[in-house]
């Protein structure tokens, strides 16, 4: 009896650990990437990934991904009004107006890109990999481990400076980019790893 009980207890506890994301323990991802078992995340998966599908991984873009994402257009805003003011164009009506102007430009953008962060997710399982985004409608970007023909990693100068970076999964004539992770190295490493083991057992052809 004791005998039984202690076995029970043991396959509670695999289950348990194969339903666990890798990424809920601190060796797979930092506080960046953070992702990620919130009750929001937890339902995210549940209707994306259907029933007895491995869930791997779960993260999110770094927080850098906010300022990487609106960096560009706020330099844009910047230096288009000082043009517009050195060359005497005053587009509005005083030089702090002009400024105020700009400033809610940038803080818009920002918040776009906060919304944007919000609502995206990299999910890998033992089948598929996932990218999940989108703002006013959820858009799923699957594709089966065993389809996956190339796993690469680049970084951008910012991402490089941040320590970020991006991992992508060629498959066809398609691509999906898990934009600007923290580690991107063992992100590519973890997936890569995936894949290969997804085609050396013949699983993931969905």
């Amino acid at each position: 009896m004791r005998s039984n009980l202690l076995r029970c207890e043991a396959d509670a506890k695999t289950r348990s650990s194969l339903l666990t994301p890798a990424t809920a323990t601190p060796d797979v991802a930092d506080a960046g990437d953070l992702a990620v078992m919130s009750p929001l995340a937890t339902l995210l998966a549940g209707n994306v990934i259907p029933q007895g599908e491995i869930i791997q991984l779960i993260i999110k873009p770094s927080r850098w991904f906010i300022f990487l994402n609106s960096v560009r257009f706020a330099v844009a805003t910047a230096l288009i009004l000082t043009v517009l003011h050195v060359l005497g164009a005053r587009p509005l009506l005083s030089r702090a107006l002009s400024v105020q102007f700009g400033l809610f430009l940038i803080a818009a953008r920002v918040m776009w890109s906060v919304v944007v962060w919000t609502g995206r997710y990299y999910i890998l399982t033992d089948l598929r990999v996932v990218r999940v985004s989108g703002i006013f409608a959820v858009d799923i970007q699957s594709c089966a481990l065993r389809k996956v023909n190339v796993v690469n990693f680049y970084s951008f100068v910012g991402e490089r400076i941040l320590g970020k970076g991006c991992v992508e999964m060629t498959y066809g004539e398609e691509k999906m980019i898990w934009q600007t992770v923290s580690r991107p190295n063992r992100i590519h490493r973890t997936v890569a790893a995936a894949v290969a083991r997804a085609k050396s057992n013949g699983c993931g052809s969905l």
